[in-house]
């Protein structure tokens, strides 16, 4: 090819490009269904249908037909002369369908392909309407059985979460719609397994309205360490149960769904007991010594732990025990522990109590929390060292946090004391969280009973003593009041656990409370209940609002 050949295709090629760059570029309408509007709709009648045509192209279009199909057939088509850039333009339809009955419907926008827009996918609306019949209709849309009442969006992607709990205040929602004209009072019944439950009056129904009416419903059951599983209930709603208003349809009042309840241990399901109640003169001294939170102490392992332990001089040990708060396990777990005096001697020891809480099926993983207390009473005699290894036996996941030693010593110098000592272990999780079932504060309030009378003329002060493995810190945003400590039904006080990250102590004349590690992840709080303190059947109550925590003890302390 000679150079002037090759200008040539050169210029052509340059030229080509730019054509195709200029036609890319080039100003285009875009005609796009907006907005489909209309009243309510009945058959055998003519029906306006008001569709809104948007160009949000750069360019005006030229004339254009606009279709309205029902169910993929077209049943009218207008013709707009056309439509400036940035306008829009409101078409009435006429349409007359010939039964009641749920529709789609699609506006198309240049159906017949008149226009080049900008962007051929956005031509079209389908909206899904409702003819409704010319008397009214009444009929049940739908029944669910929740736990709280404000969850419908959450519902949808975690519906285990929203389901109805054992022995706790529930709710029965029954939605009602009227598929016709106005409609006078009628009333809803509800059967749950074949058994009338309740009625609700509603005293009139809108033109396509409907209407959501609320039964409170708690139904029995029980744990699953007691071998309970899950219950399925048949839930049945009759709209216009008394037959007071003549409809359309007569048979299609009633609804029926299944609903399975579950038993949710994040609830205030295990009060802790009173193990020990006695009168001396001394004290009460609680330590964790340099025991933290462990992550995962696995199948065999072990960790070591040192108690310094210091009473005032001359007192005798009366009571130790040692408590093993854990979480996370797969199974129930099984764990010892190796004690060395401070001289020297070595001894092994099983757990004297057990206590453990689950979620139950409400849960996947179904994990088990809980406490195991090693009586060490005969083995802790002394002041000095101990060391405590605590060995974990068969649990692929035992997470314990920092494990307290509780001595009761006797000391003829100190005053007359009488204490309540009551353990357990209750994992709560309320403050209405989604991961725990929505349960409120007062679902999530574990108690504590202190049996017994108190001449209330000799006594000095009284004290409470409470500790939460896991109480003390939260995640939850926008929780100011994240726990809450009662006495005798009197609230003492909210966000008051010690010790979970930055260690704490806390010394009062008979009782006090040392936790060294910085991340103990246990919360521990001694308080002055002396003007709460009744002459019978004292009680404390630990309560979580968004903390998640584990009240696995509470000592109550009267001095004389």
């Amino acid at each position: 090819m000679g150079k002037k050949k090759a200008l040539v295709a050169m210029i052509a090629i340059i030229a080509a490009a730019s054509i195709s760059l200029l036609l890319l570029t080039m100003p285009a309408p875009d005609l796009v269904p907006v907005q489909l509007s209309r009243a309510h709709l009945f058959p055998g009648v003519p029906n306006h249908l008001y569709v809104t045509i948007e160009n949000i192209g750069d360019s005006d279009a030229h004339g254009f037909n606009v279709s309205l199909e029902m169910n993929g057939t077209i049943i009218d088509k207008k013709r707009v002369s056309g439509l400036r850039a940035g306008d829009s333009i409101s078409i009435d339809f006429s349409w007359r369908p010939a039964q009641t009955g749920t529709y789609n419907l699609t506006v198309n926008a240049d159906c017949d392909h008149e226009i080049r827009d900008s962007n051929e996918l956005n031509n079209k609306l389908l909206e899904t309407v409702e003819v409704l019949s010319t008397i009214p209709d009444l009929t049940i849309k739908e029944i669910d059985a929740l736990h709280f009442t404000n969850t419908h969006d959450i519902c949808l992607t975690k519906p285990l979460y929203c389901s109805a709990w054992f022995n706790l205040s529930n709710f029965i929602e029954v939605t009602v719609k009227n598929k016709g004209t106005e409609a006078g009072a009628f009333n809803v019944s509800l059967y749950i397994n074949g058994a009338f439950f309740g009625e609700k009056r509603v005293p009139a129904l809108d033109t396509g309205a409907q209407t959501r009416l609320t039964f409170n419903w708690t139904p029995g059951g029980c744990d699953c360490f007691d071998d309970c599983t899950p219950l399925t209930y048949e839930l049945l709603a009759i709209a216009d149960s008394d037959n007071e208003v003549e409809e359309e349809d007569e048979t299609n009042n009633d609804l029926t769904s299944q609903e399975e309840v579950f038993w949710n241990g994040y609830s205030a399901d295990e009060p802790l007991v009173n193990v020990a109640h006695g009168k001396l003169r001394g004290g009460i001294y609680i330590t964790t010594g340099n025991s933290s939170y462990y992550r995962n102490l696995t199948t065999n392992e072990s960790v070591t732990y040192i108690y310094n332990v210091s009473l005032p001089p001359g007192s005798e040990v009366a009571l130790a025990r040692y408590s093993v708060p854990f979480t996370w396990c797969s199974r129930i777990p099984a764990a010892a522990i190796d004690i060395t005096t401070p001289g020297g001697l070595r001894y092994t020891v099983q757990p004297e109590a057990s206590y453990f809480d689950r979620p139950c099926e409400f849960s996947k993983t179904n994990p088990v929390y809980g406490n195991l207390v090693f009586n060490l009473t005969p083995l802790v005699r002394a002041q000095g060292v101990y060391k405590i290894t605590l060995r974990n036996i068969n649990s692929p996941k035992f997470y314990p946090s920092a494990c307290p030693l509780l001595i009761v010593y006797k000391n003829d110098n100190k005053p007359l004391i009488e204490y309540w000592l009551d353990e357990g272990a209750d994992y709560l999780i309320g403050g209405r969280r989604d991961r725990g079932g929505f349960l409120a504060l007062t679902e999530c309030i574990n108690e504590a009973p202190f049996p017994g009378t108190i001449d209330l003329h000799g006594v000095n002060n009284a004290y409470l003593a409470v500790i939460s493995p896991w109480g003390g810190e939260t995640w939850e945003v926008g929780a100011p009041e994240y726990n809450y400590l009662y006495f005798n039904g009197r609230k003492i006080g909210a966000n008051v656990y010690r010790g979970y990250y930055n260690g704490t102590h806390q010394s009062f004349p008979v009782i006090s409370t040392d936790v060294w590690s910085s991340n103990a992840q246990i919360g521990i709080n001694i308080s002055d209940v002396t003007d709460y303190l009744t002459a019978g059947d004292n009680f404390a109550a630990q309560g979580d609002n968004g903390d998640a925590m584990m009240p696995t003890t509470a000592i109550l302390v009267v001095e004389y």
